[in-house]
């Protein structure tokens, strides 16, 4: 899995040297390397590092060929019903608004974790989602969702 990890940034390193070779030639009085020189040197560098690591990977021959997850394990189910519980959050997003999506899936991420004091579970998730609601939605004026029919109403009275 990291062999193609590594082998995926190196296409897309090789690819951002053929976009950079397409930059304008300009001359400019002191700069030898051209519009593309500084792109192109920090390119080979990466694909220089890329190219240790997959040397590295191989010379290893990963003895141990085991899957990235291990879903037998406690940790390994904690992992798979995080990512579900991100996936509802991202489905339900729209239709029950910022603040109330955002509460419930910090409550069910930290309980998931291993938290399992509820004032705590509580109290961690309200601060979770005031800071966040405070952050994006006032300080950085990014438009929250608001839900839908009660929901939305509501989220005018916040925001």
């Amino acid at each position: 899995m990291e062999m193609v990890f590594t082998f995926g940034i190196m296409v897309f390193l090789g690819s951002m040297a053929v976009f950079s070779l397409g930059f304008r030639k300009e001359s400019i009085a002191g700069d030898s390397l051209g519009a593309a020189g500084f792109p192109l040197l920090i390119i080979g560098i990466g694909l220089v590092l890329c190219t240790m690591q997959l040397y590295r990977e191989v010379k290893a021959g990963k003895a141990a060929r085991k899957g990235p997850i291990d879903f037998t394990t406690s940790a390994g189910r904690v992992v798979v019903y995080s990512a579900l519980a991100l996936a509802g959050y991202i489905a339900l997003f729209n239709f029950l608004g910022f603040i109330l999506s955002t509460f419930v899936f910090s409550l069910v991420a930290a309980y998931l974790m291993g938290y399992r004091k509820k004032m705590m579970l509580v109290a961690f998730s309200v601060m979770t989602t005031t800071a966040l609601f405070l952050l994006f939605g006032k300080a950085f004026f990014v438009p929250l969702p608001r839900g839908v029919g009660f929901l939305r109403d509501l989220s005018y009275f916040l925001y």
